[in-house]
């Protein structure tokens, strides 16, 4: 299967279920879908590798706009950087949620039958433990109690 195929498939699943919840779309380095919300914003994320069989996932991403800015007056007056900015929304990772990642990483997709499973898989994770961890993380002081400081 070709990447623009496997790449439509994968988008004709995902794009109406989180558009449907209010999330925008950002086309850098592959799809990523942010929802901003009182100060906090909440992204997912796609690439599709031209040269590689799988869908490139990364983490599932809240930003906390009061602690980025924050950073920005202590670590650099030019933090968050432009690029992680889109149309007026920080991008910049707060915290971020791995755990998801080894069941389809690096794992070849190549039919149809294995984008549908893909997607069910990547949505209920979204729907599921993606929600756990958005609704912990998206309130600061569980954020800050988590931190490990060594």
């Amino acid at each position: 299967m070709e990447r623009a195929e496997r790449q439509r498939l994968t988008l004709e699943r995902i794009d109406p279920v989180l558009k449907a919840k209010g999330y925008k779309t950002r086309k850098a380095d592959g799809m990523w879908y942010y929802l901003h919300q009182d100060g906090i914003t909440v992204t997912w994320s796609l690439g599709f590798q031209k040269k590689y069989s799988f869908i490139n996932f990364r983490a599932a991403r809240i930003t906390h706009d009061e602690v980025e800015l924050l950073l920005q007056r202590v670590a650099d007056e030019d933090y968050p950087f432009p690029w992680d900015i889109h149309r007026g929304t920080i991008l910049t990772s707060t915290v971020r949620h791995h755990s998801f990642i080894p069941k389809y990483h690096l794992v070849a997709i190549d039919t149809e039958e294995e984008v549908e499973e893909f997607c069910d898989w990547y949505l209920g994770y979204i729907n599921g433990e993606g929600v756990d961890f958005v609704q912990h993380y998206s309130y600061l002081p569980e954020l800050v109690m988590s931190i490990d400081i060594q």
